[in-house]
């Protein structure tokens, strides 16, 4: 278990890097040119959020954006650039949340998100990666962060950190913003000072009590079902997400639930975070 250094944690944000088996370390990314891509416009401009990672599985992934003026979306992915496996949303959109299926479990691959205006102006993202997740007896990581309202450069260097890792997945115990209507605490604030780390390693969020309940928080992150409460599996460990801004004492929904999903899991390592 490794931690981070006072002076970061006396700023109110805590990173906890929880090592289950051996730290994977693994290099970064360079982007690979493509020489036969059309010239395009300076990504940025055309993304509120730049594409980042979500709800990693064995053999998925999704992919998820916001662009400025509504687009139609393709993500081109597969293990060398450019990939040729292709996923789309056709109906222009702001929001594009595009599920990659079907992916080879331990395995890395490079993706390319490109979204097109209605007059053919084309924003595509750098060549980014990711990696599905290993079997039950393979080494793997993840790190742990909160509170990251109302701090965007300690959060930049917080992510930077994180990055440095190499982790598999991040999870975010909540407060991801100090104030969920707030649109631009969520772009500029979470995503913004993010984008590298979360264009790579997925991001799985709890919700948390200044989020208040908000639509953004369902915009911005995709969960199974209900969302504010969720289970899901990476390698040998079975994570449990709760919202405890909600009741669950013996007898509510959220109680019942974790009683079921735990008793039915056979991961040797079952955790609960809120």
């Amino acid at each position: 278990m490794s931690s981070l250094p006072s002076k970061l944690l006396a700023a109110g944000l805590c990173v906890l890097a929880v090592l289950l088996a051996s730290l994977i370390a693994r290099p970064p990314v360079a982007p690979i040119p493509d020489e036969a891509a059309p010239p395009v416009v300076d990504y940025t401009v055309g993304y509120r959020v730049s594409p980042y990672l979500q709800y990693p599985t064995r053999t998925s992934i999704t992919v998820m954006c916001e662009t400025v003026e509504p687009t139609t979306c393709v993500v081109t992915y597969g293990p060398v650039a450019p990939g040729t496996e292709v996923a789309e949303n056709p109906t222009p959109s702001t929001v594009h949340e595009i599920k990659l299926d079907k992916l080879i479990p331990k395995s890395r691959y490079l993706y390319r998100v490109t979204c097109t205006t209605a007059d053919g102006r084309a924003y595509v993202s750098p060549d980014l990666s990711f990696f599905t997740a290993p079997d039950a007896d393979d080494a793997w990581s993840f790190t742990t962060i909160g509170d990251t309202q109302k701090n965007p450069k300690m959060t930049g260097q917080i992510a930077g950190l994180m990055w440095k890792r190499r982790p598999n997945f991040v999870i975010h115990c909540g407060d991801v913003v100090d104030n969920g209507p707030d649109p631009r605490e969520w772009t500029d604030e979470l995503f913004g000072p993010c984008r590298d780390l979360f264009g790579r390693i997925a991001l799985v969020p709890c919700i948390g009590n200044h989020e208040k309940n908000h639509p953004h928080y369902y915009k911005y992150f995709s969960l199974p079902k209900p969302e504010y409460y969720y289970s899901f599996a990476y390698g040998n460990a079975e994570f449990f997400s709760l919202d405890t801004n909600k009741k669950v004492g013996p007898g509510t929904e959220q109680y019942q639930w974790l009683d079921r999903a735990l008793g039915a899991s056979t991961a040797k390592w079952k955790i609960c975070f809120h």
